[in-house]
């Protein structure tokens, strides 16, 4: 663009950094918010630093993205705090994550996801007692959990499974489908990703990663759908990093191209031209 004599605008520098971010250039980033004023008399939004702090949450950089928050000119908001919040479950950083709940609970009360994530933050670190503290906490701010839903589309009819989902009127051929996949994955390779939601002690753990939404929709797609065919799931939330690894696992498989989106505003399917 600036060969061309483009001059960019706030949004365009916004998505170079979220670029930087999937490439890991902090350097990179760093120098073009720093430009940004100097060399394009543009002044740095909340969505700039925020995307900085994304950098540096997934780099581990944890405590120099605190730094961050803590001293920009203007208020961080609940995306700035969330993300970084994410970034402590990730690396399992129980100091940094607290100070992020803590400011996330004062912006948005009825918020369920930073108790969520507070609450995997300290199960991952042996903490139970902390981890029952923040679910009391939760249940007080009447912050509740949205459940995990997938929907997939067979035949022009849409089909629609919960977590742990028994009352589809296939679930025993979707859960003896998904058992004979586990068989196969693992004869591939496939070893499960367990989440720090879970108890990694948990002899059914297998069990409680089979009923996540999105496999019970691509199992019985599998087994209500012509082979070979692609198979389309949309979802309301992103996937865990099992469902994630299983799918491409099923798609080798099964030699069938899956596909799995997000939702599109209100709409149970989402736009295919614009799959996650």
């Amino acid at each position: 663009m600036q060969e061309a004599g483009l001059k960019p605008d706030e949004e365009t520098l916004l998505k170079v950094m979220c670029s930087c971010r999937r490439m890991g250039s902090i350097n990179q980033s760093c120098v073009l918010l720093k430009s940004m004023i100097q060399d394009h008399g543009i002044f740095p939004t909340i969505k700039h630093y925020n995307a900085i702090v994304d950098l540096l949450g997934h780099a581990g950089l944890l405590n120099e993205a605190l730094d961050l928050l803590k001293s920009i000119s203007m208020v961080p908001d609940v995306v700035g705090w969330t993300c970084l919040l994410s970034m402590c479950r990730k690396y399992g950083n129980v100091p940094v994550g607290r100070i992020c709940f803590d400011r996330i609970v004062v912006l948005e009360r009825g918020n369920a996801a930073p108790f969520v994530l507070m609450s995997s933050i300290y199960t991952y670190s042996g903490l139970k007692k902390d981890t029952h503290e923040v679910e009391e906490l939760r249940c007080r701010a009447n912050a509740w959990k949205k459940p995990g839903k997938a929907y997939t589309q067979i035949n022009g009819q849409i089909h629609s499974f919960n977590v742990g989902d028994r009352s589809h009127s296939e679930t025993n051929a979707i859960y003896a489908k998904l058992n004979s996949l586990s068989i196969e994955m693992k004869d591939h390779g496939y070893e499960p990703q367990v989440d720090f939601l879970l108890d990694k002690n948990s002899e059914d753990i297998e069990s409680l990663l089979c009923g996540h939404c999105e496999k019970l929709a691509i199992a019985f797609g599998l087994i209500s759908s012509t082979p070979g065919t692609t198979l389309r799931v949309s979802k309301n939330f992103l996937m865990c990093a099992d469902c994630h690894l299983a799918t491409k696992f099923i798609s080798k498989i099964e030699m069938r191209d899956i596909i799995v989106s997000r939702r599109i505003l209100y709409s149970p399917l989402p736009r295919w031209d614009m799959v996650l």
